[in-house]
C-alpha cells in the first residue's frame, strides 16, 4: 500500500489538498487501498478454503480477476443495467468508487481529450496543425479540459463523507462475507476428516 503511494507520487499523479474523513487525501487514499487489498486478500483466502487442491485454486482465480476487472468499471463504462447491477457484488467496483470519491474525480479537469488531440500531430496535415495551435493557447486548453470533465461528471463520484463511508462499509462487509465463508467451508472440511 506504501509503495502503490509512492509510485503515485513518484509518477506525478494529483494529490488533492485535502481528504473528506481524516483531512488528509493521502490518509483518505491509503485507508482506501489498506480496506480493496484487505477485501482482495480475503477473496483469494475464500477460495483457497472453498477449493479442495491448490491447483484447483489456482484455476478459479484467473476468472475471478477476470470479473473483477471487466465489472469494475474503470476499464470500460458498464452501459446496460445487468451489467451495472453485477458490478455492485464486485469489490474492485467500490474499490475504484471509493478512490474517484476521495479524489474528488468530479471537481478534477480532464486531459483525456487534449492528449488524444496531441497524440494525432502529423505535420503534413494542414487541420490537424491548426488544431495544435489553437491548443497551445493556454485558456483554450484549460476551457477544453474543464468542458471534457463536466461531460465526465459521474454521481457515484460526489465527493462527500456518507459516499466515501459507503464505499468503506461495502469494502470492509466484502470482507467480513469473504471471511465468513472461508471459516463455514474450513468447518466444513473439519467435519471430513473426522
Amino acid at each position: 500500500m506504501i509503495i502503490t503511494l509512492v509510485i503515485f507520487q513518484v509518477f506525478g499523479m494529483f494529490f488533492p489538498d485535502s481528504g473528506l474523513i481524516t483531512g488528509s487525501f493521502r490518509v483518505d487514499l491509503a485507508i482506501s487501498m489498506f480496506l480493496i487489498t484487505y477485501a482482495a486478500d480475503m477473496l483469494a483466502l475464500m477460495v483457497s478454503c472453498i477449493a479442495h487442491t491448490t491447483t484447483t485454486a489456482m484455476t478459479i482465480m484467473p476468472f475471478l480477476l477476470v470479473v473483477q476487472l471487466v465489472f469494475a468499471g474503470g476499464i470500460f463504462p458498464l452501459q446496460s443495467r445487468g451489467a451495472q447491477f453485477i458490478s455492485n457484488f464486485t469489490l474492485s467496483n467500490w474499490g475504484i468508487k471509493a478512490v474517484n470519491v476521495g479524489a474528488d474525480y468530479n471537481s478534477q479537469n480532464s486531459i483525456i481529450l487534449t492528449q488524444a488531440i496531441q497524440t494525432m500531430s502529423d505535420p503534413t496535415d494542414e487541420v490537424m496543425g491548426k488544431i495544435h495551435d489553437v491548443l497551445a493557447l493556454p485558456e483554450l486548453k484549460e476551457k477544453l479540459e474543464t468542458w471534457t470533465a463536466q461531460k465526465l461528471q459521474n454521481p457515484l463520484f460526489a465527493h462527500t463523507v456518507p459516499n466515501l463511508l459507503k464505499c468503506w462499509g461495502i469494502l470492509l462487509l466484502f470482507t467480513a462475507i469473504y471471511t465468513l465463508i472461508g471459516l463455514i467451508f474450513l468447518e466444513f472440511i473439519d467435519r471430513d476428516k473426522r
